[in-house]
């Protein structure tokens, strides 16, 4: 797998984007453009060769088309084909092109290096659970049909947060993958995050993912050294932490906006998990808010 890095003070060069869609037997043109295509599919399978590599994207799955390499559909997608795309360029003498054995340390220096714009795709790749992927791509085509009065910069910029998205993504399934996690552990941990204002049961979950509420919570409980309920409950609890600290909720406001039923429940887990009562964590935060002001 190649992966293409960027690391500029610049954000990205939008050039323009679409939907394209077709009822059958869609084949990709051969040719070989001058800027990067990004393709998101939404539906069916689009089959496409890049650089001697077949590639097979379905729903939910992203293919990044290199500027200067020849690409081309190699058989004809079955029935209706639906992906978006978009063109774009980088300063071509910032790009690092890197395969897996260079990914864990490119990551690493990544990590250690806040400023600037840092942008790391792979050639192919899956979207996450949550769909903000897809979410900001059709943010982008909605841009690009308004007029830019303010600054033509702001498809830019939408165009630069999307990539960063897919980057968050990659570098997040790559910390699981390097801490042995099992690729459906890492969807379902994905997948509270997603739903924890619910009321979650392990069976629940169980019968989202297709598997035996009990196998489950052993294979859980032995990957992340906590059962599943724990993992929700501690997930409901980072998420209230945000919630105290960010905006101006009550304790009970908070508990109810993060899947607790009972009050005195989520303040006996929170206790339990930070130390301290959500007041005191609340106050502490203040506190920390105020200081901060100049």
């Amino acid at each position: 797998m190649r992966y293409f890095y960027n690391q500029t003070s610049n954000p990205l060069n939008y050039i323009t984007c679409g939907n394209l869609i077709s009822q059958d037997g869609f084949v990709h043109l051969r040719r070989n453009f001058n800027v990067n295509v990004l393709i998101l599919v939404q539906e069916g399978v689009l089959y496409i060769s890049q650089n001697g590599v077949h590639h097979c994207i379905g729903p939910n799955e992203y293919l990044l088309l290199r500027a200067g390499e020849e690409h081309f559909g190699y058989q004809p997608s079955k029935g209706r084909v639906s992906y978006l795309w978009v063109h774009f360029t980088m300063i071509e003498s910032d790009l690092r092109i890197v395969d897996d054995s260079d990914l864990d340390s490119l990551i690493t220096v990544m990590l250690n290096i806040p400023a600037n714009h840092q942008y790391l795709l792979p050639e192919c790749g899956n979207i996450a659970l949550t769909k903000r992927a897809p979410l900001l791509f059709r943010q982008l085509m909605d841009l690009s049909h308004q007029d830019m009065l303010y600054s033509p910069l702001i498809l830019d910029y939408a165009l630069s947060l999307l990539i960063m998205e897919l980057t968050q993504e990659l570098i997040e399934m790559h910390f699981h993958i390097k801490n042995n996690v099992p690729p459906v552990i890492a969807q379902i941990m994905e997948w509270i995050k997603i739903n924890y204002y619910r009321q979650i049961t392990v069976s629940d979950v169980a019968f989202e993912f297709g598997y035996n509420p009990d196998y489950l919570s052993s294979l859980f409980h032995k990957t992340i050294d906590m059962t599943l309920m724990q993992y929700i409950r501690k997930t409901r609890i980072d998420i209230s932490k945000t919630l105290l600290s960010n905006y101006d909720l009550s304790i009970k406001q908070a508990a109810f906006s993060c899947g607790f039923t009972d009050e005195k429940y989520y303040m006996k887990t929170f206790r339990i998990l930070e130390g301290m009562t959500p007041s005191q964590y609340k106050k502490a935060f203040s506190k920390k808010r105020l200081n901060e002001q100049k």
